[in-house]
């Protein structure tokens, strides 16, 4: 992605890897949210919804995440950069969760899924 990191042109490039990324496989669906508080203590909040069959796609709240990644302005970037996992970030106390962390856990096929999709597109992107 080429736009600024959380600017509204961001989002919508993110938007559209999301609908990119091939339908996921099996039968579940997920809705990870992510709440990002910038350097001027300004939130930024969004949805990535996974569900079996479709392409993930994003959502601009939280209402419906079933799990929330509470994180920093550097968190986040390095999360989307693939700079660091979500399992170091949580590690390092850099992200915290909201919600069921079963859940999460019970995702991990669809967040495979999203993260591989994802990487292809970043490897497609690198070598046009």
């Amino acid at each position: 992605m080429q736009a600024a990191f959380l600017s509204e042109e961001w989002f919508g490039e993110l938007s559209a890897a999301l609908a990119s990324v091939p339908p996921l496989p099996g039968d579940a669906s997920f809705r990870l949210g992510q709440l990002v508080t910038d350097h001027d203590g300004e939130r930024r909040s969004w949805t990535i919804a996974l569900e079996a069959g479709s392409s993930p796609r994003l959502e601009h709240s939280l209402d419906d995440a079933e799990v929330v990644l509470v994180e920093s302005y550097e968190a986040a970037r390095a999360l989307a950069s693939g700079e660091a996992t979500a399992a170091e970030l949580l590690e390092a106390g850099e992200i915290t969760l909201r919600g069921d962390a079963g859940r999460l856990v019970a995702a991990g096929e669809l967040l495979e899924a999203l993260g591989a999709g994802l990487r292809r597109l970043q490897e497609e992107e690198g070598s046009s």
